[in-house]
């Protein structure tokens, strides 16, 4: 009797464990998954990249157009044509920028290097909405080079600029950030691992967490550091102890040391390449779509991007007051043509005003 027991016992442990690691499973991956962590901290990026790389869903969103890339996390794929409803809107040239044509110097005109993230690259735009590309077409004597790459944040935009200033030689860099953008620097996994710049002890910026490793090692990690059926849980444990982070303020006095340093760096690699540098913040989603009444009160990281630039006299081009002013019904996602061709006319605009435009 008591054998029985025991074994009956025993057959309903292991079947609450299969019915629970059946449970974890589709928590997991089941299409209608929901990912309700935080978006600022690498719990819900690695759970986001779980979920996407899962039996279910094989391909990794956005991979269909980057590849991996050893430091900067990934980039656009060379000579890459798909996107948009008809599956022909983006394209990217010989050296995997947004661009129609294949690259070639034009050194007798004025050369811009242009950093940024999807708002910047165009995600899902025609090749002629983009606003880099815009841009270029207010104006012959400019050469515009779109080096903006989706999901990037600061840090990135900040290794792409200093990987490619010396070729390019730009006579301006451009640097456009959405808000978000800030909140990427302090993320080491995204779209998949990410380069994460840590603050030394000497004030200089060290950079960690590379070099990146492909698709399947980022799998792999993930694996051994989570398992698969506990994953979710222990991510979600991950998720409570960033937001203590959040809570206690740590994650705001890193937010704002890391990202001035950035910034920072990235204004003086332009100016020991005899480059100037505009900073540019880009007015995004509820920003510019909700109307604002009485006295306007900026974003936070507008207004920090307007004292990282007063503190280090970095010239500065703020747009989402100018959109509220403009008063037109712009879009809450990434720019379409009446948003790129509004930006493209601030940064003409600014850009006629620098020393080295009037030279």
């Amino acid at each position: 009797m008591k054998r029985a027991i025991k074994l009956t016992v025993l057959i309903a442990a292991e079947t609450i464990l299969v019915m629970a690691g059946i449970m974890a499973l589709v928590l997991l991956f089941a299409p209608g998954w929901h990912n309700t962590l935080d978006m600022r901290g690498d719990a819900y990026w690695k759970l986001f990249f779980l979920h996407q790389s899962s039996g279910l869903h094989p391909k990794l969103q956005a991979f269909w157009q980057h590849e991996v890339h050893p430091t900067l996390g990934w980039v656009p794929k060379k000579n890459f044509r798909g996107g948009g409803p008809n599956n022909d809107s983006e394209t990217t040239n010989n050296r995997g920028h947004r661009a129609s044509m294949d690259y070639a110097p034009h050194p007798e005109k004025y050369t811009v290097v242009v950093l940024g993230d999807s708002f910047t690259y165009g995600s899902w735009a025609p090749d002629r909405e983009v606003w880099p590309a815009i841009l270029q077409q207010l104006d012959d004597r400019l050469h515009v080079i779109n080096l903006a790459v989706g999901g990037y944040g600061v840090d990135q935009m900040y290794l792409m600029l200093r990987d490619t200033i010396t070729e390019y030689k730009p006579r301006l860099v451009v640097f456009a950030l959405i808000s978000d953008d800030l909140n990427r620097s302090l993320l080491s996994f995204r779209e998949c691992r990410k380069p994460r710049f840590v603050i030394g002890n000497n004030g200089e910026l060290i950079l960690a967490n590379t070099p990146i490793g492909d698709l399947g090692d980022t799998r792999k990690r993930l694996k051994d550091q989570y398992g698969l059926l506990l994953a979710r849980f222990r991510l979600e444990h991950e998720n409570r102890l960033f937001l203590q982070r959040v809570r206690s303020g740590e994650f705001d006095r890193e937010w704002k040391a890391l990202n001035e340093k950035i910034i920072e760096s990235a204004f003086r690699c332009a100016g020991d390449h005899g480059s100037e540098f505009l900073l540019v913040h880009l007015g995004s989603g509820p920003e510019i779509t909700h109307q604002t009444t009485g006295e306007y009160f900026p974003a936070q990281a507008e207004k920090f991007c307007a004292k990282v630039a007063q503190k280090f006299h970095i010239p500065y081009l703020p747009t989402r007051k100018a959109f509220l002013e403009a008063g037109e019904n712009w879009t809450g996602g990434h720019y379409g043509a009446p948003e790129a061709r509004f930006v493209a006319g601030l940064v003409y605009d600014r850009i006629r005003q620098m020393p080295s435009w009037r030279e």
